[in-house]
């Protein structure tokens, strides 16, 4: 009995693994990570997943949004799944919530997850942040009977304005709404968000400067990294955050490292402000990690600087000091007197 017990529970793990797509939950998605520079216009991508064998034709979809960021909405499929397709758009009358319709009753068979649509924003000049969320009663995939396709996810999206120069290697972490993405990398940065209040989030990314030490004092320190990060908060900070550079530590002590700030651009070291010293200093995985609680994160610019002294004058002078310019006079004198002894040697010959 236990025997065959085994042998229905393996075969009923096998059908699972061997038809994953019957067990897949189809959903929708707009990114939550999107950034505005300077345009004026965003395009916003709504992705859909898991979708083979559920048997969809069509959708429908309601988006919300605040008007006053965004606005003229234009849904475009080149490039999506549904390129080719007649897809209708509409802002809603039925006052059921949502600013912008978009619908495909059928003829809708994609192969492969992908992008469904695009929606085009005309974003405003004082736009900040925004969520873009789907109005979930109003939101539903269909089948060729035109019923529901359920359970379905609907994940909702979240753009922010980003200074172009520190839009490299852009990173997000924090909670909002749906959302739980608790570390990201921008670049030799690492945020890791270890507690935090709904709707806290962080954007970063860096001015593409090279992640080396260069002379500079602040406060204690001697040198400071070239690169400068940009940390973007939204809503509530993030209770505690972690933050680690992935640079190789040429010391070891917690206080030769120092995470500065600066609330506007830095254009030399005094513009900065040391926030708090290295809580780790990991020199086998080649990390640098900070600690910093709600009231020291802040929106600005960071860098990383260190007690480690630059390398002195005297190594690295080009024009020769009065000794070496005695040193090469002489230097030229015994080489002439040399070339004069051998020359007599010569004509003596």
């Amino acid at each position: 009995m236990k025997n065959k017990t085994l042998l229905i529970v393996a075969s009923m793990c096998f059908f699972m693994l061997t038809n994953k797509q019957a067990y897949s939950i189809p959903t929708l998605e707009i990114p939550n990570d999107l950034i505005v520079t300077s345009e004026t216009q965003i395009d916003i991508l709504v992705n859909i997943s898991d979708i083979q064998g559920s048997g969809m034709i069509g959708f429908g979809l309601r988006l919300d949004y605040d008007t006053d960021q965004l606005s003229n909405p234009t849904v475009i499929t080149n490039g999506t799944l549904t390129e080719g397709l007649t897809v209708e758009s509409a802002v809603p009358i039925d006052g059921h919530g949502g600013k912008y319709s978009i619908a495909l009753l059928n003829g809708f068979s994609p192969d492969n997850d992908g992008i469904l649509i695009k929606v085009r924003f005309d974003v405003s000049p004082s736009f900040s942040a925004a969520n873009i969320l789907f109005v979930s009663e109003e939101t539903r995939l269909n089948n060729a009977t035109f019923d529901p396709i359920e359970p379905m996810h609907c994940l909702n999206g979240f753009l922010m304005r980003f200074e172009t120069i520190y839009a490299n290697e852009t990173a997000s972490a924090g909670k909002y709404d749906t959302f739980e993405d608790k570390s990201a990398y921008a670049g030799a940065m690492e945020l890791s968000v270890q507690t935090f209040d709904d709707n806290g989030y962080l954007f970063s990314g860096h001015d593409n400067g090279n992640e080396i030490f260069t002379p500079g004092s602040v406060a204690d320190y001697l040198q400071i990294v070239d690169r400068v990060w940009y940390i973007k908060t939204h809503d509530d900070v993030p209770d505690s955050t972690i933050i680690q550079f992935h640079i190789r530590p040429g010391l070891t002590e917690l206080s030769d490292y120092g995470l500065l700030f600066s609330s506007t651009i830095p254009s030399e070291p005094a513009d900065y402000t040391e926030v708090v010293q290295a809580s780790v200093v990991d020199t086998v995985n080649d990390i640098i990690q900070f600690q910093l609680n709600s009231a020291q994160l802040k929106t600005g610019y960071y860098s990383l600087a260190t007690t480690t002294p630059p390398a002195s004058d005297d190594k690295m002078h080009v024009v020769p000091t009065l000794n070496e310019y005695g040193i090469i006079l002489l230097f030229g004198i015994l080489l002439f007197a040399s070339m004069r002894t051998l020359q007599r040697v010569r004509e003596k010959i």
